[in-house]
């Protein structure tokens, strides 16, 4: 009995929550050598461990070989590299993934939404952050105003005041919090 992609699968897998990504990559290549495609779920598994590990360039050079073997990237694949690229202070690079999920219709979760707000507001692009809470705000089916400002506390925690009163106010825009809202906005 000869292991199958389902079994190759899996052990990848096992071998990426371990942290082995390198290990991981070796069974990729074998999985190459004995004849069968990459799947969609392997591309992701590895794509996501080299994300947790910050390897920008390797996730990368990933998501083009997917590309180039005809397999379309999912929101999983795009999530993946938001959040590698927000972990390498890369908010600009971030955005335009989750730009690019958000255009091809796939949900976004709540926290890669958090993650670009904060890279964003760590990055003193206050505007651009304010524009992806908009985005957050309509996407989403979280209609609690605590959720957002906490947010917003978790920003100007950080030392980003003026990015936290700018996100505030984006969400009185938005009707989330009343104007009169006593928020507390201190580092």
């Amino acid at each position: 009995c000869f292991p199958d992609i389902v079994t190759y699968n899996t052990l990848l897998n096992a071998i990426c929550k371990e942290g082995m990504v390198e290990e991981a990559l070796l069974i990729a290549r074998c999985i190459r050598e004995n004849g069968w495609q990459l799947v969609r779920i392997t591309y992701n598994t590895l794509i996501d461990a080299l994300a947790n590990k910050g390897e920008v360039n390797k996730a990368m050079d990933l998501f083009d070989e997917m590309a180039s073997d005809g397999i379309s990237p999912d929101d999983i694949t795009y999530g993946s590299l938001v959040m590698c690229f927000c972990r390498k202070n890369m908010a600009e690079e971030a955005l335009l993934r989750l730009n690019r999920t958000l255009a091809l219709g796939f949900q976004v979760k709540v926290t890669t939404f958090v993650m670009v707000i904060q890279a964003l507001c760590r990055d003193s692009k206050a505007e651009a952050a304010a524009d992806i809470l908009r985005v957050m705000v309509s996407e989403t089916k979280n209609t609690s105003n605590s959720f957002y400002l906490s947010i917003v506390r978790r920003v100007a925690k950080s030392g980003r005041i003026e990015e936290a009163e700018r996100l505030l106010q984006e969400l009185v825009d938005c009707k989330i919090v009343k104007e009169d809202s006593p928020v507390v906005l201190s580092s």
